[in-house]
């Protein structure tokens, strides 16, 4: 009720609509609102909430991010709860956050099972597939590095808990590291 803004009085008939509109999808879990007066004693507001999709650990705090990076919520002890997203970290992420997206909706299948995203150096993507194994992209062209993964790993089974590193930095190369006991 605090976001609604009135003009001069109180009243329903007082109801700035678009500033109490502005008000409320300053919230942050608000993505969009809309507001609409029903005559003759009815506001009707519809609010879309945002999806997290990321949690960003800058180092010093916890946040919810939705696909486009803007901050929802500053988590402390829940993180628990939102295990299932990708955690970010590196500076300047959020900056980066679309090649991100672009990287993961090119192979979802693979893209399904990353645990966190490493931005490295702010110029490329370190990924880390199911909590064991290290991804490193290239700078240049990681959608395509990421596919031709995710195609090798559909026709061989090439990732398994006995990885620890798959670098793909080097055109035409991939280079592997095994967990070695």
């Amino acid at each position: 009720k605090k976001h609604i803004k009135y003009r001069n009085c109180s009243n329903l008939f007082c109801i700035d609509l678009s500033a109490s509109k502005n008000s409320l999808e300053k919230l942050n879990w608000i993505k969009t609102a809309s507001l609409k007066l029903m005559l003759p004693s009815e506001l009707k507001i519809k609010v879309f909430e945002e999806t997290p999709s990321f949690v960003l650990d800058n180092g010093h705090s916890i946040f919810l991010l939705n696909s486009e990076g803007k901050k929802i919520e500053n988590i402390y002890h829940d993180i628990e709860a939102y295990k299932n997203l990708v955690v970010l970290s590196g500076d300047n992420v959020t900056e980066k956050l679309k090649d991100l997206n672009n990287i993961l909706e090119s192979s979802p299948d693979l893209a399904e099972n990353i645990t966190s995203a490493k931005l490295v150096s702010n110029r490329r993507w370190s990924l880390v597939y199911s909590y064991l194994t290290t991804l490193d992209l290239p700078e240049k062209n990681p959608v395509l590095a990421f596919k031709k993964l995710d195609l090798m790993n559909k026709r061989y089974g090439l990732l398994s808990d006995s990885l620890k590193k798959i670098d793909l930095r080097v055109k035409d190369r991939m280079i592997i590291k095994f967990h070695i006991n």
